[in-house]
């Protein structure tokens, strides 16, 4: 839907009007279907808002920016300032609910509704966003103007008050809203009559000319204005003025209430319906978290994800010979940083939230929680293609069950390897894996490009037919962390690599590693001094590789790291050349903390004098820890 959003924006100045009725084909269910829960399930109220959210966005469809973000979270951020907007009342809940809707509803669905309808004003909006119009985290931050920690707490807060509301709220909450979503839609009828609607009132007001401030001043419009703020100015000067004569002269009167510009609605939206604001006449910024919006030059990536690693062993001792072409002088090291720490086992309800939020489209009865892990079990009565499992260590694994991989069509229809890459990224990105368009990956297929395996191997049938075997690594952009408590604050920490395994052209396997889930819960801890960047060089030219005796108390005190797959056997440096370095947020696995490492890169010769590309860590934190374990990959 978004490649057909930007196909039609593309085109949109040559004809407007066309361009918009195309968009609004493309999104009228959707903003009707949050806009009938605001409205309380009244029709009327509905379908004014849906009119206001689109006259709006047909009104500055010329200056809409296709790169700033998508036009659907534009209309989204639209509908929840005109719920903002109107007058503030809480109506009774009793009675609202349709009773076609009810009736399709089972007493569960009922209660699940129900228990939505008593959120507190920001959490029952970001719920009816996410689950009701599937939005990704990122999304609903752009949306609500809101941080993604922000938004991801509001979430937590949803899943907490559901669940003590009823308890078994997940296993019913996507079919409600999809049964409430299938309701909520416009007949063609009702879309034509409104999108006539739409057209006709811009004809017959609306304008694209631009006038300067002069040509706006002499409008009539402007200058009725202008005298009706001076009368009401005056009448306030006066009204100070004589303010006690006029006490006394109402004192034993009852002040008659006003009615509303719109009694209707007034009675109808509620201040349970919250959105953003925006400056008066400035469109709303619509964008993905600024983490994604990283210059491609200066993104950082993590590399050499291994998937089956042997060596040779070699027990001796050696000193690499280590060569640095900069000075301390060239970098400025950071003198404190805060010290970050992250669960050490997730819980049921967090891998529960990591399930919905990622495979939503499964029913979650499906899963099972046994010791630490959220999987889907074999079940011999009920035919299961997939095996998910959610680790509370925080990693991820998805595997397509053999029985379903020789089901799957065109299986040995062959596919070049950028459409294999294509459809990895399709994959991740529709289960929100990835939240950033492909060309700001880094990808690297690990498996040997003539890889195959035959039909047999999952069908057990004897069929020879030859099947495509590829495991593609994706690795996102670098997150960035605070480190201070200034604007650019700020150090990049590497994601990890997704490991994605296709059978043809078909994704069979997914693997994501421990950070992916438990970065959602760093918590900031201390404040902590960092060593003087000479001192991190000192230890880093020090370094020598430990034979089997000293290797036990080396690990203890250790505060240099070569990458973790070039620390054993011939896989060793012999010499290494650092070209550059940068102060990062590194996982320490073992003690689950985030800490800054001076990470120093470059080039060295293994021993087999194979010239190889590697990353040293050294230890920044002047803080003692024993048996530091930094994820190095």
């Amino acid at each position: 839907m978004l490649e057909q959003e930007r196909a039609i924006l593309a085109t949109a100045h040559q004809d407007y009007d066309a361009a918009f009725a195309q968009l609004f084909e493309l999104y009228c269910n959707e903003i009707y279907s949050l806009a009938l829960s605001a409205a309380l399930y009244n029709e009327e109220a509905a379908w004014q808002l849906t009119q206001d959210t689109f006259l709006t966005a047909y009104k500055y469809l010329h200056t809409f920016q296709p790169q700033r973000g998508s036009f659907r979270l534009y209309l989204f951020s639209l509908l929840t300032t005109q719920l903002k907007q109107q007058e503030q009342r809480i109506p009774s809940t009793h009675d609202i609910l349709p009773k076609k809707l009810k009736h399709q509803f089972s007493p569960a669905e009922l209660a699940v509704w129900q228990a939505v309808q008593t959120l507190p004003p920001p959490v029952w909006l970001v719920t009816e966003l996410w689950q009701g119009a599937n939005m990704s985290a990122p999304e609903l931050s752009a949306v609500l103007d809101a941080s993604l920690a922000d938004v991801q707490q509001l979430q937590s807060e949803a899943g907490q008050r559901l669940r003590r509301a009823f308890p078994g709220f997940l296993e019913h909450l996507g079919a409600m809203y999809h049964k409430r979503n299938a309701y909520a839609t416009l007949s063609k009828t009702k879309r034509v009559r409104l999108l006539r609607l739409l057209l006709e009132r811009k004809r017959l007001g609306l304008t694209f000319i631009h006038y300067s401030w002069r040509e706006r001043l002499l409008q009539p419009t402007m200058l009725g204005g202008i005298a009706i703020c001076t009368i009401l100015a005056a009448t306030i000067v006066a009204a100070v003025w004589y303010r006690e004569p006029l006490r006394l002269a109402f004192s034993e009167q009852t002040v008659p209430t006003t009615a509303s510009v719109s009694d209707f609605l007034q009675a109808t939206i509620t201040n349970r319906r919250p959105s953003i604001k925006t400056e008066q006449g400035l469109l709303p910024d619509v964008t993905t978290d600024r983490q994604s919006l990283v210059e491609l030059a200066d993104t950082l990536y993590g590399t050499d994800y291994v998937f089956d690693h042997t060596f040779v062993a070699d027990t001796d001792s050696l000193q690499p010979e280590l060569t640095l072409k900069f000075t301390a002088e060239e970098y400025i090291p950071v003198d404190t940083a805060y010290l970050y720490t992250v669960p050490e086992a997730l819980t049921e309800d967090q891998l529960q939230y990591a399930a919905l939020r990622h495979f939503v489209s499964l029913p979650l009865n499906q899963f099972t929680y046994v010791n630490g892990t959220y999987y889907i079990p074999d079940d011999p009565e009920e035919y299961r293609p997939l095996f998910i499992a959610f680790n509370n260590s925080g990693s991820i694994d998805f595997q397509m069950r053999q029985a379903a991989i020789c089901a799957l069509d065109h299986l040995a229809e062959p596919i070049a390897d950028t459409q294999a890459q294509s459809n990895g990224y399709d994959f991740l990105l529709s289960h929100h894996f990835v939240e950033v368009a492909t060309e700001d990956l880094s990808i690297s297929q690990v498996s040997a490009a003539d890889r195959t395996v035959t039909k047999d191997a999952f069908c057990q049938d004897g069929d020879t037919k030859v099947v495509q075997d590829r495991e593609i690594v994706y690795y996102p952009p670098h997150t960035l962390m605070r480190f201070g408590e200034g604007h650019d604050d700020v150090l990049p920490l590497r994601q990890r690599g997704i490991a994605v395994q296709l059978h043809g052209k078909h994704v069979t396997n997914v693997r994501l590693d421990a950070l992916f889930l438990l970065l959602q819960y760093a918590e900031r801890g201390d404040n902590i001094t960092l060593k003087p960047f000479s001192q991190a060089i000192t230890e880093l030219q020090a370094y020598r590789y430990p034979n089997d005796v000293e290797l036990a108390d080396a690990q203890r005190n250790a505060q240099v790291f070569p990458q973790w797959n070039h620390s054993h056997g011939s896989d060793r440096f012999k010499n290494m050349t650092f070209d550059t370095v940068r102060l990062e947020y590194v996982y320490d696995e073992l003690n689950h903390l985030l800490e800054p490492y001076y990470v120093f890169s470059g080039f060295g010769t293994d021993l087999n004098d194979k010239v190889i590309a590697g990353r040293w860590y050294v230890v920044a934190s002047s803080q003692a820890i024993e048996l530091r374990a930094p994820y190095r990959e």
